[in-house]
Protein backbone atom coordinates (compact mmCIF):
# COMPACT_ATOMS: atom_id res chain seq x y z
CA UNK A 1 0.00 0.00 0.00
CA UNK A 2 1.66 3.34 -1.17
CA UNK A 3 1.48 6.11 1.50
CA UNK A 4 -1.37 8.20 0.21
CA UNK A 5 -3.44 4.89 -0.15
CA UNK A 6 -3.19 5.10 3.56
CA UNK A 7 -5.50 8.51 4.00
CA UNK A 8 -8.69 9.49 2.86
CA UNK A 9 -10.13 12.73 2.64
CA UNK A 10 -13.39 13.77 3.03
CA UNK A 11 -14.64 14.23 0.05
CA UNK A 12 -13.46 10.19 -0.28
CA UNK A 13 -15.59 9.18 3.13
CA UNK A 14 -18.60 10.77 1.28
CA UNK A 15 -17.69 8.75 -1.55
CA UNK A 16 -17.46 5.15 0.90
CA UNK A 17 -21.00 5.96 1.89
CA UNK A 18 -21.03 8.07 5.09
CA UNK A 19 -23.22 10.60 5.16
CA UNK A 20 -21.29 14.24 5.94
CA UNK A 21 -23.90 14.56 9.37
CA UNK A 22 -21.91 11.02 10.61
CA UNK A 23 -18.67 12.23 9.67
CA UNK A 24 -19.00 15.37 12.06
CA UNK A 25 -20.66 13.44 14.45
CA UNK A 26 -17.65 10.73 14.53
CA UNK A 27 -15.18 13.93 14.79
CA UNK A 28 -17.41 15.55 17.62
CA UNK A 29 -17.12 12.74 19.56
CA UNK A 30 -13.84 11.82 19.02
CA UNK A 31 -14.62 8.42 17.96
CA UNK A 32 -12.10 9.96 14.33
CA UNK A 33 -8.96 12.39 14.13
CA UNK A 34 -7.86 14.73 11.32
CA UNK A 35 -4.51 13.35 11.16
CA UNK A 36 -3.04 15.93 8.43
CA UNK A 37 -4.43 18.94 7.18
CA UNK A 38 -3.96 21.32 3.95
CA UNK A 39 -5.41 24.72 2.61
CA UNK A 40 -7.41 22.48 0.39
CA UNK A 41 -8.34 19.02 2.46
CA UNK A 42 -8.53 16.81 5.54
CA UNK A 43 -6.93 13.31 5.54
CA UNK A 44 -7.93 10.65 7.64
CA UNK A 45 -6.29 7.13 8.37
CA UNK A 46 -9.01 4.99 6.04
CA UNK A 47 -8.75 1.91 8.20
CA UNK A 48 -10.00 4.02 10.87
CA UNK A 49 -13.05 5.31 8.41
CA UNK A 50 -13.61 1.33 7.54
CA UNK A 51 -13.62 0.54 11.21
CA UNK A 52 -16.00 3.02 11.83
CA UNK A 53 -18.03 2.05 8.77
CA UNK A 54 -18.40 -1.64 9.85
CA UNK A 55 -19.33 -0.40 13.54
CA UNK A 56 -21.95 1.97 12.95
CA UNK A 57 -23.28 2.11 9.12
Amino acid sequence: MSHREAFVTASEIYEMGVPPHILSLWLTNDLIQVVHKNKLDRFFWKHEVEELIKRYL
